[in-house]
């Protein structure tokens, strides 16, 4: 199974514009793959609650501030600053 990967955005715009190109790359999985975890948007809590666990998706949370600190999440085996 495919580890979790958490990316830090420099911005919101920056954020969904990653989001963006992983959902034109992949578009069999979009909307659901890569997902941004922001504090904008809504339902946040319930998408980090559903990255932390390894079958679930997103498989990549795309983040700008929010999962910097006080997240654990033993299945991230990728931290991409981007």
């Amino acid at each position: 199974r495919l580890g979790k990967t958490i990316i830090f955005a420099k911005n919101q715009d920056h954020a969904e514009f990653i989001e963006k190109r992983f959902n034109i790359a992949y578009p069999e999985l979009a909307g659901h793959f890569a997902r941004v975890i922001t504090y904008k948007v809504d339902y946040a809590q319930s998408l980090i609650d559903a990255f932390s666990i390894n079958e679930n998706e997103p498989h990549i949370a795309i983040s700008v501030d929010m999962l910097d600190t006080g997240i654990d999440v033993p299945e991230v085996v990728n931290l991409v600053f981007f």
